[in-house]
């Protein structure tokens, strides 16, 4: 049987990820990383933008060098960073930088849409920023749409002139009725939105076209490409990811979820439960940054994630009930963005850096396992974890094993949503899902 070769690609908040699948033989042929060093100086402080086409460019470039080293490959497939926008004028170029998933002018619309909609819309999400946008007439003159970045290249490799959405990344920009797989026209009207400005949402099986001779799918959302590429039992199986934030992901067929967990379409008529924190890995980078700096000013340099782990291992096996509790919302929760972190329970007797370590790896752990309980499904029996935040830190790991009372598994895979999205793209080129879900590797 003939090979089937597979790209697929992760625009990411900071990096830009790529990896090579031969579906065919289960394998991973190569992996690409780079930083995409693409923020912009924005003239508000709570503007977060980045430069949309010098990601074009590297996200072009990137794809170049797989198909020159494989030139077989019959699918490409986009993942990325979920909720920014970007706008474009007819000529499908684009004509303002991308407002990021972390851009704050939504603060200042969410109550006003809430009021006028009864829609929560967070700030971030693309109609957040997009309404802002228009009250204040910051929307480009030359404007005839916007998209996601992910949205963005997939056009522009598959050379059309409209974008075309995935429903797992037009229910991100906030405002979609997942019971009619659309965007809500009622309150996109109620807000002077006119629906056909933005990007038509689409079936998940229908390619966009071809670059090279292969076929580019739609774009995933990065929470949706990362359960496909991360959890190979999709009826027994939770999912927990530590990046800069977190998310605790459950495959279900419900038709909604309580707030402050989100419903997100996912492929095949199913959608996600997702619970998302705002500072998931963030938390504990957060942590080695005070330590750092003490051990600096004392003259000793490098980083001190070695140290903070064997101080919370040590702690981990001596008290398994820790009595210091930290609460990691250091950048609030996306319902309460002024809320912030604490710490309590601190007594003479318990007040060390470990356990201010450990503590903290529990309410990074607690605060996704709290949001799995309101989802309130039951009868899984393993947690599958993935992400960089969790990969390295074996504490983590058990504080989840414990808190979930589940069998753990981790990922072997190192790049999960962009494997996701090559993954999606193989069915495409005729892969069976069977054949797609061998891919996904857990350590013993």
């Amino acid at each position: 049987m003939k090979n089937i070769l597979t790209l697929g690609i992760d625009i990411g908040t900071t990096t830009l990820s790529a990896v090579v699948l031969n579906i065919t033989k289960g394998e991973q042929l190569k992996s690409f990383t780079l930083e995409h060093k693409s923020a912009m100086t924005a003239p508000l402080s709570f503007e977060r933008i980045q430069d949309a086409d010098k990601i074009l460019f590297l996200a072009q470039k990137l794809a170049e060098e797989a198909f020159e080293l494989y030139p077989d490959i019959l699918a490409v497939g986009l993942t990325g960073q979920m909720h920014g926008i970007l706008y474009i004028d007819e000529n499908a170029d684009a004509c303002s930088p991308l407002y990021t998933w972390q851009d704050g002018r939504g603060e200042e619309v969410a109550d006003e849409i809430k009021r006028l909609t009864g829609m929560t819309v967070f700030s971030g999400y693309g109609l957040a920023t997009h309404y802002y946008n228009l009250k204040n007439s910051l929307v480009p003159a030359s404007a005839k749409s916007f998209c996601s970045i992910m949205d963005y290249i997939a056009m522009k490799l598959a050379d059309r002139r409209i974008p075309l959405c995935h429903p797992s990344v037009a229910a991100s920009f906030g405002l979609f009725d997942n019971s009619k797989n659309d965007f809500d026209g009622g309150a996109l009207e109620k807000l002077g939105i006119n629906k056909c400005f933005l990007p038509r949402v689409i079936k998940d099986d229908l390619p966009l076209g071809k670059y090279k001779n292969a076929y580019v799918t739609p774009a995933l959302g990065d929470n949706q490409a990362s359960v496909f590429g991360s959890v190979a039992d999709e009826e027994s199986s939770v999912l927990v990811n530590y990046g800069t934030g977190s998310q605790v992901s459950v495959i279900t067929d419900r038709r909604s979820a309580k707030e402050p967990l989100e419903l997100r379409p996912y492929i095949g008529g199913k959608n996600i439960i997702c619970g998302c924190a705002l500072c998931g890995g963030y938390a504990y980078e957060l942590l080695e940054g005070f330590f750092k700096s003490y051990a600096e000013a004392l003259g000793i340099e490098g980083n001190q994630y070695a140290v903070m782990d064997a101080l919370a291992e040590e702690e981990y096996s001596k008290h398994r009930k820790n009595t210091v509790t930290v609460n990691p919302l250091f950048k609030g929760t996306r319902q309460q963005p002024d809320i912030r972190g604490d710490i309590s329970g601190l007594s003479s007797d318990n007040f060390s850096a470990g356990r201010v370590i450990l503590g903290t790896i529990e309410g990074m752990a607690r605060e996704l396992y709290e949001m799995y309980r309101l989802s309130d499904i039951g009868g899984k029996k393993t947690l599958v974890v993935s992400g960089n935040g969790v990969r390295k830190n074996r504490v983590l790991q058990r504080v989840l094993e414990d808190k979930f009372n589940m069998k753990l598994l981790l990922l072997k895979n190192n790049e999960e949503a962009a494997s996701g999205a090559a993954m999606y793209s193989a069915l495409s080129a005729g892969a069976s899902l069977s054949d797609v879900k061998k891919l996904i590797r857990y350590h013993e």
